[in-house]
């Protein structure tokens, strides 16, 4: 081949080069290269931002989290001061069976007071002796007042059951701490405000320590083992204080038990003859028979054969009682016989009737006159006899009444004053439940009243309460019980 010819050749596959295609193909390779850069660039961008803003909130939540940990932190420490601050010691107290010494029960207002300071020193002494600091002491006694006061006025701790009452209403006003609850008639009452106020007091982070008092009852036994079980060192917030001997079902649990022996009396109330000597012979029975009425009832010849009761009984002394004086300056117990069964008597129609009373003599109103004469008219506060002294025997004021006591009275004088209390009437009407009621549940002078249509005993509520013969007549009637409910009669033959 000529020279030139190869020449031209040459500079022909010089001049086409690399072919087009390779170099349409590397350009696309590298526009898509770039433009997977650029998209993971820009997802980079977008989790770098991500990231930041998430970091952004997790400082804010941190932030907020060390915030509200510090005021956490801070309202667990004042709490925690506050609960300290805030502590108290609870003692509940079964008043059913924990009785106070009957010095106390007998002078309520010197008692009760006494009582609580030495209820609340033998508390602040425990608390030293155990290591606790000084702590507020807040008492609770809860019982059914009515039954609780006549079984210690039947015992002859005291003169009269009103005592018992003061007592306790000086035993509440004495300290700001110290509260008696009455729970009213019920067996059960007082057992669950004890197990509720236990339940409550155990649960209560400011609530020390707690002094159970009632071990005379065995039925606590399974709420003391469900808090022995559940609390954190029980044995060291609760202790049990032993009144009369404590139940046989307590002393295995594991609490403690102290005694407070110059507080409550270690001997229960009499239910047999610790106190008296009783021929249970001559007692009433539980017979279907209404006691007898006065011999000048009208309407009640059915009524003739009276039940026996022994009027005067024998009372021994028991060891507690045999000193003259407490170690306190308080004085022994004056006791009562027992006495006999009271009644209220109703017609067939279920309203009260009274006892017809008998006529005084005129020598006994002159005299009884001249004596409340002299009353009105001597320059003492003193005007008028005391209608519970003088006819029930007893004064629920003692004291503090502000009527006559010392002004004695024959019988046929009392009979005039019976007489003139009979002449009001009573406010709780022909249903009247009250034992001791003086007043009268309808006229005294009957039909044959003098006043007629203007008489006191002729009420909106109750009509006209002027009795004829057939209204008069007993058919039924209750005797009292205490304690418990009365026992409601009725006559064989009616």
């Amino acid at each position: 081949m000529a020279p030139q010819t190869r020449h031209n050749a040459n500079f022909e596959k010089r001049k086409e080069g690399p072919s087009l295609q390779k170099i349409l193909k590397q350009e696309d390779d590298r526009n898509k290269f770039l433009k997977d850069l650029a998209k993971r660039a820009d997802e980079s961008e977008v989790k770098a931002a991500r990231l930041k803003l998430n970091l952004n909130e997790q400082r804010k939540l941190r932030m907020r989290y060390q915030g509200e940990m510090e005021k956490l932190s801070k309202q667990i420490a004042e709490y925690q001061k506050s609960v300290e601050k805030n502590s108290y010691v609870a003692v509940l107290i079964d008043g059913d069976g924990a009785i106070f010494h009957e010095a106390f029960l007998q002078t309520p207002a010197q008692g009760a007071p006494e009582a609580c300071r030495r209820l609340h020193e033998n508390i602040k002494d425990h608390l030293k002796s155990t290591g606790v600091k000084d702590l507020p002491v807040f008492a609770r006694v809860y019982a059914d007042l009515d039954n609780l006061a006549n079984a210690i006025h039947q015992s002859g701790i005291v003169d009269y059951k009103e005592k018992v009452s003061r007592f306790f209403e000086h035993f509440t006003n004495s300290r700001a701490e110290f509260e008696f609850i009455n729970v009213g008639y019920g067996k059960e009452n007082a057992d669950c405000k004890m197990k509720r106020m236990l339940e409550y007091y155990c649960t209560d982070p400011r609530c020390e320590r707690i002094y159970f008092v009632g071990c005379h009852d065995g039925g606590y036994s399974h709420a003391l083992k469900e808090h022995f079980n559940n609390l954190e060192e029980p044995e060291k917030r609760i202790f049990l204080v032993e009144t009369t001997p404590a139940s046989y079902l307590l002393k295995p649990i594991g609490f403690k038990m102290l005694s407070f022996g110059d507080v409550f009396r270690k001997e229960r109330l009499p239910t047999g003859s610790p106190f008296f000597t009783i021929d249970r012979e001559i007692l009433p029975t539980e017979s279907l028979t209404c006691p007898p009425s006065p011999s000048t009832m009208v309407g009640s010849p059915i009524l003739d054969e009276a039940v026996p009761v022994k009027q005067t009984l024998p009372i021994r002394l028991s060891p507690s009682h045999a000193s003259s004086a407490s170690n306190d300056g308080f004085p022994p117990a004056i006791l009562q016989p027992v006495r006999s069964a009271k009644y209220i008597y109703f017609n067939k129609n279920g309203a009260r009737v009274d006892p017809e009373l008998d006529e005084p003599s005129q020598e006994a109103k002159d005299s009884y006159m001249e004596k409340l004469t002299a009353l009105k008219s001597a320059g003492t506060k003193q005007k008028i006899f005391c209608n519970s002294w003088y006819l029930n025997g007893q004064c629920r004021w003692a004291e503090d009444c502000e009527k006559v006591h010392d002004v004695e009275l024959t019988e046929e004088e009392l009979l005039v004053h019976r007489e003139k209390v009979r002449g009001s009437h009573c406010n709780n009407g022909v249903k009247c439940a009250d034992f001791d009621c003086m007043l009268s549940h309808h006229c005294p002078k009957g039909q044959d009243c003098p006043r007629k249509y203007k008489c006191k005993f002729i009420t909106k509520k109750e009509g006209n309460l002027h009795y004829d013969d057939a209204s008069l007549k007993i058919v039924s009637c209750q005797r009292e019980r205490t304690p418990g409910p009365p026992i409601k009669l009725k006559l064989d033959d009616c």
